[in-house]
């Protein structure tokens, strides 16, 4: 994934902060404590970024997030709608990452432009 995103973004690397079936904690925000850490490891990262972008991912073989593609994909549908709000200056594009190890992207039309700077 990281490969893709330094390909998509034309950078040299990416910033990783990883968490356990991240779209499901995103969309479902149950764990407060959780999500509450995971927002601020989040915010961190952008702080320290020209050009903030995030890419939550997904992908279809999760054993801690043993529901349907579909679902999943709701999930992160939602995790992507969940940080554009939370994070208005940032890109975000969802990734889902199939059986194969194939990167796309999900929704396809995710980025947040708004507020993003004039290239």
């Amino acid at each position: 994934m990281a490969d893709y995103v330094c390909k998509r973004w034309h950078v040299e690397y990416v910033d990783v902060i990883t968490e356990v079936a991240p779209e499901r904690l995103l969309a479902e925000r149950t764990d407060r404590q959780l999500v509450t850490h995971l927002r601020s490891s989040i915010l961190s990262s952008l702080r320290q970024q020209a050009w903030p972008r995030l890419a939550p991912a997904a992908h279809s073989d999760c054993e801690s997030n043993p529901v349907p593609e579909a679902v999943q994909r709701e999930q992160l549908e939602a995790a992507v709608a969940w940080l554009m709000a939370e994070s208005e200056q940032a890109e975000v594009i969802g990734l889902w990452v199939d059986q194969t190890g194939k990167v796309s992207e999900h929704p396809p039309h995710s980025v947040h432009h708004s507020h993003l700077p004039k290239r």
